[in-house]
């Protein structure tokens, strides 16, 4: 993107002052011809010296750019890596918070409140578990008492 716009600049400079195509038929022209004036001459190294001095300083003023443009995309990044530090501490903040509520209850309220927790899953983990073991005998139901029968005639009959 920041190519893009140092070529941008780049022809608006060359637009601005000579362009190489334009002097070098100037001097093509003056080179070619058998007789050329002094005068002839002069304008065209005049010329080329003209152009040589705006190129150094479009060069100078490129390089400039181009230095401003790295310099701020390092700050960019810089900035990057801090706001990302500062969401890391925001979220640590927010844990240590937590830690600190906790731990600044008495220790009675924090068995209790684990104790309650715990008996509230165990609550929800049974009626899970019985649910599942109420639609297993529901299928399997006749199965299950024929085979609990066997069995029990099985180890009777042994004694």
């Amino acid at each position: 993107m920041n190519d893009v716009k140092l070529e941008e600049l780049q022809d608006i400079f060359d637009d601005r002052y000579i362009k190489k195509e334009d002097l070098e038929k100037q001097v093509n022209e003056v080179a070619s011809k058998k007789y050329a004036s002094k005068q002839d001459l002069l304008e065209a190294i005049g010329k080329i010296e003209a152009m040589q001095v705006e190129q150094t300083r479009n060069t100078e003023m490129l390089n400039k750019i181009y230095e401003i443009v790295i310099s701020i995309q390092e700050d960019q990044s810089q900035q990057k890596a801090k706001l990302a530090l500062l969401a890391t501490d925001v979220e640590i903040a927010k844990k240590v918070l937590f830690r600190q509520v906790w731990e600044s209850l008495p220790r009675i309220v924090r068995v209790f409140v684990i104790s309650i927790s715990i008996f509230l899953l165990l609550i929800i983990f049974s009626a899970l578990i019985g649910e599942t073991a109420n639609q297993f005998m529901q299928t399997n139901g006749l199965y299950v008492a024929v085979a609990t029968a066997t069995i029990s005639y099985l180890f009777s009959r042994k004694e």
